[in-house]
């Protein structure tokens, strides 16, 4: 029995994602994950915040990474 080609996925593929699914492609392939919720949006944003004090501008920390 013959495999079926496998297709490329394309931009196209990844303007028909849902809105609660965000995407990317790699090598022709796409990948997807759930949209993170608001909780955790909020938690990576504050938790970069609070990394880019200390070690991107030298405030409280070490100073550079």
């Amino acid at each position: 029995m013959v495999e079926p080609a496998e297709t490329r996925a394309t931009r196209e593929d990844l303007e028909r994602l849902p809105s609660h699914v965000v995407g990317e492609l790699i090598g022709g392939t796409l990948h997807t994950l759930p949209r993170p919720r608001p909780p955790h949006a909020n938690a990576a944003t504050g938790l970069g915040g609070e990394l880019n004090r200390g070690f991107q501008r030298g405030r409280g920390g070490p100073g550079g990474w």
